[in-house]
């Protein structure tokens, strides 16, 4: 049993699994921090984000992993889908920020 556990954190863990936490705290904190510049903050919003976004991408990241002990084939998988993960992580950190740079300020509604 130990050595299925290694084999399983050897395929997905240590630097794999803190890349993808580490860049979904960062869009994570860089949203918090612009929904409470711009107003928008709602707790809903958060609980929803982490189970959709957080849930998919650790969830199918774990479930590749299981896939490629079963199947020795799909481990050249894993890396590819990494990459894929993070990059799609740095885009969307990216994409927060430059809602702190493009639109610094609210948008005013018009009253009538």
């Amino acid at each position: 049993m130990d050595n299925m556990i290694q084999q399983y954190l050897a395929i997905i863990g240590g630097w794999k699994i803190l890349s993808i936490a580490v860049l979904i705290a960062l869009d994570t904190i860089m949203g918090i921090i612009l929904a409470i510049k711009n107003k928008t903050f709602q707790w809903s919003k958060i609980a929803s984000f982490m189970n959709t976004s957080v849930l998919e991408m650790f969830g199918g990241y774990f479930l590749l992993g299981i896939f490629a002990m079963a199947e020795p084939t799909f481990q050249a998988v894993v890396p590819t889908t990494l990459g894929i993960i993070d990059v799609k992580l740095v885009a969307d950190s990216v994409t927060t920020f430059q809602a702190f740079v493009i639109n610094p300020q609210p948008t005013p509604s018009i009253k009538k």
